[in-house]
């Protein structure tokens, strides 16, 4: 099943039922056509089509809500080579498998970005997703890989463009192979982490020490930014970050941005756009009237 969202923010989704598999609904999706390039973040927020394929058990996008995945999909950003020298790499690395290649919204924008969609033999769950995961971005072995695919029930981008549908239509590609064999991949990737296991990639900080200089309130903030927020505290939460970041004589346009970045990377469950608006209208009017009154 495929489940979309319009914008990345929040985590409502939607099934799209289809009579056609995963792999091939995703391979004849739409192209979404922009028109004013400037606005691509805000686009990527509110009107962009995100994707994740799979089954989930109710309509709400979390890892926990996520029962397994149906496709194998990469972003590859900025890879310092031409189109179709990413193209051939991958028929070279992943040739024998069927897999399907589409610009991402930020491709000749800022350097080559490219999405890859790969077709496996069979459904795979969050326990199993890491390894999978870590199979392919070894076997494709390309710098610029996103790290962030690696999320079990992260949101990918659906084919959109600022040009025309025939143009993308030329840069995407389709290869047709064998599905990729998803006990064969575990099975090739423990092996090899038990035989390297310096390899294995470790979640840890490259650093055992702390910078004892005085903290500033700035700096103090920047830490503050990057706390995670919970249920239940986070309308306190926002409303306070809003009015630290103008207390910090940041302008309404760049607070806006930054309180949407929170949101979307460190809320759970993310408010909903709304309600992040609803927040810094509230704060910028209190702003507004402190400034009024000299304050």
């Amino acid at each position: 099943m495929i489940y979309i969202a319009r914008g990345y923010t929040g985590n409502k989704i939607q099934s799209v039922p289809t009579e056609l598999s995963d792999f091939e609904a995703i391979r004849q999706s739409k192209i979404q056509v922009l028109s004013d390039v400037e606005k691509l973040h805000h686009y990527k927020r509110t009107t962009v089509h995100y994707f994740v394929a799979g089954e989930f058990k109710e309509l709400v996008r979390n890892n926990m809500n996520l029962k397994h995945k149906t496709l194998i999909t990469l972003d590859f950003d900025d890879t310092k080579t031409s189109r179709d020298g990413f193209i051939e790499h991958l028929q070279q690395t992943i040739g024998g498998n069927r897999f399907y290649t589409f610009p991402s919204i930020r491709n000749g924008i800022e350097g080559l970005r490219y999405r890859v969609v790969i077709e496996p033999s069979r459904a795979f769950n969050i326990k199993e997703n890491s390894t999978v995961m870590a199979y392919v971005n070894r076997i494709i072995g390309l710098e610029g890989y996103d790290e962030t695919a690696d999320t079990f029930s992260q949101l990918q981008g659906l084919k959109v463009t600022f040009g025309t549908k025939e143009a993308y239509e030329e840069e995407c590609y389709l290869n047709q192979g064998e599905p990729l064999n998803i006990d064969e991949a575990i099975q090739l990737q423990e092996a090899y982490e038990k035989e390297n296991p310096q390899a294995i990639k470790r979640k840890q900080k490259p650093f055992q020490f702390q910078v004892s200089r005085k903290k500033t309130y700035t700096a103090s903030l920047m830490e503050q930014l990057l706390e995670p927020i919970e249920s239940g505290e986070r309308n306190v939460r926002m409303a306070s970050l809003v009015g630290k970041l103008f207390s910090l004589g940041m302008n309404a346009e760049a607070t806006y941005e930054w309180i949407h970045l929170i949101n979307d990377n460190f809320v759970t469950p993310a408010l909903r756009e709304d309600e992040v608006n609803t927040i810094f209208r509230s704060i910028l009017k209190a702003e507004q009237n402190k400034l009024e009154k000299g304050g």
